[in-house]
C-alpha cells in the first residue's frame, strides 16, 4: 500500500470514529493545535450556575484515535459573559493531566487554556494558548 493511500484511509477511518463519537448535544473544547475535548450530551450552564461532564480526549498532534476518557466541570459567571471549565484525564503513555479554560461568552471563542502533565515519563509538559467552543462534528485532522 502507497503511503499516499494509507493516508487517505487515515483520514477517512479517523472522520468515521469521530463523527461517531460526538453527537447532537456534544460540546467540543479546541485549543487548535493538539487537542479537542468531547463534553458529551452537555449543555452550558446558564448564569451563575456550575455543570459537571464526561468526555472524550482526541489528541491529533499524537495522532491518537483512541479517545482518552476526561471528566470536568463547567461554570458561567454571574455576568453570563465567561465560562470557566476545569478538566481532567489520564493519557496513556503521556500521563496524568489537569487543566483550566476561561472562554467568553456569548463568542465562544478567544478564550484561554492552561493545562499541565503531572507524570509524563518525558517530563512534566505544559500548554498556555487560545481555546474555542467549536461545533463537533465534522473534526477535520490534520495530516503531517
Amino acid at each position: 500500500m502507497s503511503k499516499r493511500t494509507a493516508a487517505v484511509l487515515t483520514v477517512v477511518l479517523a472522520a468515521t470514529v469521530l463523527a461517531s463519537a460526538a453527537r447532537a448535544g456534544d460540546i467540543c473544547f479546541t485549543d487548535n493545535q493538539e487537542f479537542t475535548l468531547v463534553a458529551k450530551s452537555f449543555k452550558l450552564p446558564s448564569r451563575n450556575k456550575c455543570a459537571s461532564w464526561q468526555g472524550e480526549v482526541y489528541s491529533f498532534s499524537l495522532h491518537s484515535m483512541e479517545p482518552w476518557i476526561i471528566t470536568g466541570a463547567a461554570c458561567t459567571n454571574s455576568g453570563g459573559d465567561t465560562l470557566h471549565v476545569g478538566f481532567s484525564y489520564y493519557a496513556f503513555g503521556a500521563g496524568y493531566q489537569f487543566g483550566h479554560m476561561t472562554i467568553p461568552l456569548p463568542a465562544k471563542s478567544g478564550g484561554n487554556a492552561y493545562y499541565s502533565s503531572a507524570d509524563n515519563p518525558d517530563g512534566e509538559s505544559e500548554f498556555d494558548g487560545s481555546v474555542a467552543i467549536v461545533p463537533c462534528e465534522p473534526l477535520i485532522i490534520p495530516l503531517k
